[in-house]
């Protein structure tokens, strides 16, 4: 048993954690449900996103044409998460 758990152990160490990659843009559109459209600087592609646990729990307003960050994962580029109003 202990053999398997070193092996296990290894194997998490070996992983690499895959970061978020974080954006600046602007609200287009306000959906429901805390959801956003958001226009990506220096491109024409937009992002699906909500907002943040922090955002949420300070009740801070995002309102259309609001600078933000917003990060995504490397794995669904359509998809955000709102961090930061600029």
């Amino acid at each position: 048993m202990a053999n398997y758990n070193q092996k296990r152990n290894q194997e998490c160490d070996e992983n690499e954690v895959v970061k978020a990659i974080e954006f600046t843009g602007v609200i287009e559109k306000i959906l429901p449900g805390t959801s956003f459209t958001v226009r990506l600087d220096g491109s024409d592609t937009t992002m699906l996103c909500t907002i943040n646990g922090k955002l949420r729990q300070h009740k801070i307003r995002i309102l259309l044409a609001d600078r933000v960050k917003c990060e995504c994962s490397p794995y669904d580029m359509s998809r955000g998460r709102i961090t930061s109003r600029l």
